[in-house]
């Protein structure tokens, strides 16, 4: 079994693992700051907040899902680890592997559009 690593400098990672938790708590304390009064009678409402901790909760799923690690075992199947889940394909079922908003190493199956088999019909 052969393993890949994807290489981030730890430097870096410290950086993106503090900023997004500094984002989120920024959004708690804003909505705590805000439900408790302490910004006046015209602070921005609650819910103001609320899209920011979605927005920073999509972004830091998105970068937690690419794949810090490759495996390729026995030469028929490939492994993608990350944090949040392992995808475990057959390497005849690969078309390509490339860089995009799924994550770096987004792969392309060859699999029938759903509309061909009724799906959004």
């Amino acid at each position: 079994m052969k393993a890949y690593k994807l290489y981030i400098a730890k430097p870096l990672l410290i950086f993106y693992l503090v900023m997004f938790g500094a984002m989120g708590l920024a959004g708690i304390i804003g909505i705590a700051v805000t439900a408790l009064g302490k910004l006046g009678p015209n602070g921005p409402p609650v819910l103001i907040f609320i899209p920011w901790l979605g927005a920073i909760s999509f972004i830091s799923y998105m970068w937690l899902r690419v794949p810090f690690e490759i495996r390729i075992c026995d030469d028929t199947k490939i492994e993608f680890r990350s944090v949040f889940r392992t995808i475990v394909i057959s390497a005849a079922e690969i078309k390509s592997v490339r860089s995009g908003i799924r994550g770096y190493c987004a792969s392309e199956r060859d699999r029938p559009s759903a509309k061909s088999n009724g799906w959004l019909s």
